[in-house]
């Protein structure tokens, strides 16, 4: 089991998981680090700050601003962009 901190990644553990396909668990002080950089992302629109990526586009469209009614979707977009050619399908 590879146990997620936030603090002590190391290139064997990123191996044993990848290649391995070792199991990961979060613990608490990651799942608070999280917490806290959610917060802050959501401090920020309510703000109506821009935030690359997430209120923009990306690279030579990071000038583009994303309505709040598509935020939703970019973020869905970007994860299935990574995701993409790995693994099993995930589901819709």
């Amino acid at each position: 089991m590879i146990g997620l901190t936030g603090n002590d990644l190391s290139l064997e553990a990123v191996e044993a998981v990848a290649v391995a396909r070792a199991p990961v668990s979060l613990g608490e002080s990651a799942r608070s680090g999280v917490r806290r950089a959610r917060d802050f992302v959501e401090e920020l629109l309510e703000g109506g700050e821009r935030i690359y990526g997430v209120t923009t586009g990306f690279g030579r469209l990071a000038e583009v601003v994303i309505s709040p009614d598509e935020q939703g979707q970019l973020q869905r977009n970007l994860v299935r962009s990574h995701a993409s050619g790995v693994g099993e399908p995930m589901a819709a």
